[in-house]
């Protein structure tokens, strides 16, 4: 999904003992979204959690169509299909192959 969003790893990823990331940092647009695999810390996928999710990823594109067909040819399924809605965006919101929930806006 990296390569779908564009997003680009900034600073030193600090690895665990099992060589698991406990910390990592990518750019997403003018976004920075931290990212760790640390069990221990805490952290689990909706996917380990039976799909719960807490929190859903918001995002802003020049292009949301490009942006979207990208995501879904990289393994992402659609929970809202993306179309124009009557407050000003065209909008969808996706589930990575981890489950995280993101949606992908345009300000129309």
């Amino acid at each position: 999904m990296f390569a779908a969003f564009e997003a680009k790893e900034f600073g030193e990823r600090v690895i665990g003992p099992q060589g698991e990331v406990i910390h990592a940092e990518v750019s997403i647009g003018d976004s920075v979204v931290m990212i760790t695999e640390g069990v221990e810390l805490g952290a689990e996928s909706p996917v380990s959690r039976g799909d719960l999710v807490t929190a859903i990823m918001a995002t802003y594109w020049e292009n949301v169509d490009e942006a979207w067909d990208r995501a879904v040819s990289a393994g992402a399924q659609i929970i809202f299909p993306l179309e124009d809605h009557f407050y000003g965006e065209r909008g969808g919101r996706l589930r990575d192959p981890f489950g995280q929930q993101w949606m992908l806006s345009q300000r129309i």
